[in-house]
């Protein structure tokens, strides 16, 4: 079994309309690396040029942030819930 990525509904121009996609990855970074494969100009709206995940993009796995874990390099196992949430903001 693999892991479940879920993207966001801010992605579905891009994605074709594809709201999530199972991937075989040992890290965020290798999913996300699997996400940019398949939807190229995804790579841009997720991941800084340094390779980091964009500020403004929030990743979960489960239910906890990887920026409390261990950022882009968090481990992964098979059946984990990787959730790509863009930040809301307004005013």
């Amino acid at each position: 079994m693999g892991v479940n990525i879920v993207l966001p509904s801010a992605l579905a121009a891009i994605t074709g309309g594809v709201r999530s996609m199972e991937v075989e990855a040992e890290s965020v970074r290798g999913a996300l690396a699997q996400v940019a494969t398949r939807f190229p100009t995804a790579a841009s709206r997720l991941l800084d040029d340094s390779g980091s995940i964009r500020r403004h993009i929030n990743v979960f796995v489960g239910e906890t942030n990887v920026r409390d874990l261990n950022g882009i390099d968090t481990p992964l196992k098979s059946d984990d819930d990787v959730i790509i949430i863009p930040a809301v903001s307004g005013g």
